[in-house]
């Protein structure tokens, strides 16, 4: 099931929230297309102390933060949430913060499950290893295999 909730973080928040995620340090996986962060739950560093006291309210006091996920992305989905590692006795709740959006954006809810391990699941064909990268002008193409493009890339 499905809820909705609205203005559950401050704006003060999502504005520290946006400079953590921002900010370079050892946590930040940055690329062209996608700017990642996974921080452990209970580990120092990053602002847990506000998404806790929300949780808490959302969801109570009973309950395991399997995966935390900051991403800022120029392809790729809007606003979604994946599946954990298939551990099928603590899925419960996906739950998004959503804290900038630039134009439209969604996310999809579907009336089916998948209690595996993360997967992806497309009807695009492509393999495993395909890429959509900005070439020097800023155009996005595809890469077949990135393995192989990279190759092609090394310097000796």
């Amino acid at each position: 099931m499905v809820e909705r909730f609205s203005e559950v973080l401050s704006q003060s928040e999502v504005d520290e929230l946006l400079k953590f995620q921002f900010l370079n340090d050892e946590l930040t996986d940055d690329r062209p297309d996608v700017r990642s962060k996974h921080p452990l739950w209970n580990r120092p560093g990053w602002p847990q102390y506000i998404l806790e006291p929300k949780l808490n309210m959302l969801l109570g006091s009973e309950y395991e933060v399997e995966e935390v996920v900051f991403t800022t992305t120029k392809i790729s989905f809007q606003i979604h949430a994946d599946t954990g590692d298939g551990r099928v006795d603590l899925l419960n709740k996906a739950v998004l913060f959503p804290l900038e959006s630039k134009g439209k954006s969604a996310t999809a809810f579907f009336d089916n499950h998948w209690q595996g391990p993360s997967a992806k699941f497309t009807k695009r064909e492509g393999g495993p290893f395909s890429y959509v990268l900005p070439d020097l002008n800023g155009n996005w193409i595809e890469i077949e295999d990135l393995r192989e493009f990279r190759s092609n890339c090394i310097l000796e």
